[in-house]
């Protein structure tokens, strides 16, 4: 009986033998993730494309991942490892696409896991489609592996014009702001590079520009990429500089694109989304207490227009609302809710 391993290799020689020989570099931030970089790294060596070029930044990892990422340097060719001082995850990036040398260029975060034929479907779909850029569906999952979401219809397949991206940011789900479940051709390489100064959204700030500059945006609906949120993680409670820079970025796109009425009502909407957000972050974690008056006041000064436009979701309806009329009792149910 032929082993699994076998498997692999046999799909994935087919698969070189139908396609041309297009090397995708994959980029993966390293930080401290012993626990979960094996299970990534091993989903990315049984990719049934197998023209791959695997970096991995170590943003001074203190934990072993450093000297995982050697070994798996030692036992694959298409591994090539950077270490540097802890410098973050755009600064990471940015870093491994100074060392790409890919036709295509793809992301990944090392504590996430990829279905064994992602690769293959994201470049089959950017050549049939003559696409700059090529998207998958993804499944949200906790640590045990329990799904809270899948986003995306399985063999659906949707093309856009850069603009039309651009005004799916927003509202498309698989065209979500993560730059993991996508490949890019290099031509658009400067278009993302990273603000080092910010992470949070840069995803999608970084989608936003790379979207003006295509031609073309391919989605398959079929699930490619796991986003795995490990338990006791805490990226969606705390709150930092990085929260804050990111309303004004987006109220400075908002400015931008004045000319443009539907791209300017994307990034209001995503601001006051963003101020909503940054709000809750500050009840649940206690930092930035002098931030929470101006930013509800902003946010209650644009009442009416999240009250009247459809752009909004209704649960930012309600909790415009409610940060309105009854703060005080926002406050209790927030801080309930996470368990302060």
């Amino acid at each position: 009986m032929e082993s699994p391993v076998d498997l692999t290799y046999r799909m994935r020689d087919a698969c070189a033998m139908e396609q041309e020989n297009h090397m995708i570099s994959v980029i993966i931030p390293v930080y401290n993730l012993i626990d979960f970089l094996p299970k990534c790294l091993d989903s990315l060596l049984a990719q049934t494309y197998g023209e791959l070029e695997i970096l991995l930044i170590d943003d001074g990892s203190a934990d072993g991942s450093a000297g995982l990422c050697d070994e798996y340097a030692a036992r694959d060719e298409r591994v090539r490892v950077r270490h540097q001082q802890n410098r973050g995850v755009s600064a990471a990036r940015n870093a491994g696409m100074e060392m790409a040398r890919g036709e295509y260029i793809g992301f990944v975060d090392g504590d996430d896991y990829l279905e064994p034929d992602m690769y293959e479907r994201l470049l089959r779909n950017a050549e049939d489609y003559d696409a700059d850029i090529s998207a998958c569906g993804m499944v949200h999952e906790n640590g045990e592996g329990i799904v809270h979401e899948t986003v995306g219809q399985a063999g659906k397949i949707d093309l856009y014009t850069g603009r039309e991206a651009r005004l799916q940011l927003n509202g498309l789900v698989t065209l979500l702001p993560s730059l993991c479940n996508k490949i890019y051709r290099r031509e658009l390489l400067e278009y993302l590079i990273n603000d080092t100064s910010s992470s949070y959204i840069e995803d999608m700030f970084a989608n936003y520009r790379v979207y003006g500059k295509c031609r073309r945006v391919v989605v398959d609906g079929t699930v490619g990429y796991h986003y795995v949120q490990h338990q006791g993680s805490a990226v969606y409670s705390t709150v930092n500089q990085g929260h804050l820079d990111a309303i004004e970025k987006a109220e400075a796109l908002a400015l931008a694109e004045r000319d443009d009425p539907e791209l300017r009502r994307l990034w209001r909407r995503r601001a006051n989304a963003l101020r909503i957000t940054v709000l809750n972050r500050i009840i649940k974690s206690g930092k930035f207490q002098e931030r929470y008056k101006p930013i509800r006041r902003e946010l209650l000064r644009n009442k009416t227009e999240i009250f009247k436009d459809s752009a909004y979701t209704r649960r930012e309806k309600l909790q415009t609302l409610a940060l309105w009329l009854c703060p005080g009792v926002y406050k209790f149910v927030v801080r309930k809710k996470s368990g302060n």
